[in-house]
């Protein structure tokens, strides 16, 4: 029952706001890592559960791991909806067709929780000279999509660890689990 009648009238295939979601009562924060690789999948999937068992949080936390969101979403009517509190679209820099693909992933997320529960990871190895994109695609790219950009070398377990962290306080910030309030200035 909502209050005041309000909720009672979502409707089943609307988007639930991931923060008054069906699990956000149970302190638990679920999170998709979405590659092409399945290498930076795995070390950014296994660095955040890591990190999350080491630490001292006060909360449980799902990991997603995912080649797309789209097919992730066409599962939840076999699986149960999901409440996706964060999204890590890690790039494989690597990839000539890393933007392309990042981009028909970027379209699905709406425009208000892009710029608050979605973060872009350079997760590749290689220097600026020797991606498949130049740098300062990738920097427009961050730019004109709105998303935060980060970047580390995951293939590397210590600096796969810092990322873990570094997401950590950002989701944190942007969920706002110290305060009860999401930050929307982020």
């Amino acid at each position: 029952m909502g209050v005041d009648g309000i909720l009672d009238s979502v409707d089943d295939k609307a988007v639930v706001v991931p923060w008054i979601g069906s699990t956000s009562s149970k302190n638990l924060f679920t999170l998709v890592v979405i590659s092409s690789c399945p290498k930076i999948i795995e070390n950014i999937s296994e660095a955040l559960s890591d990190v999350h068992s080491k630490g001292s949080y006060k909360w449980k936390m799902n990991v997603l791991r995912s080649f797309n969101l789209e097919a992730l979403l066409k599962q939840a009517p076999h699986t149960g909806k999901i409440a996706i509190d964060f999204i890590v679209m890690a790039l494989d820099t690597s990839n000539i067709l890393c933007l392309e693909i990042t981009k028909d992933i970027v379209k699905q997320v709406h425009p208000d929780l892009r710029s608050r529960r979605v973060v872009l990871v350079n997760a590749g190895r290689l220097p600026p000279n020797s991606m498949a994109i130049s740098a300062g695609e990738l920097i427009s790219f961050s730019a004109d999509v709105g998303l935060n950009l980060l970047n580390a070398n995951v293939f590397i377990r210590e600096e796969a660890e810092f990322l873990a962290q570094r997401l950590f306080r950002y989701m944190e910030v942007t969920i706002g689990v110290k305060t009860g309030i999401p930050n929307i200035n982020i």
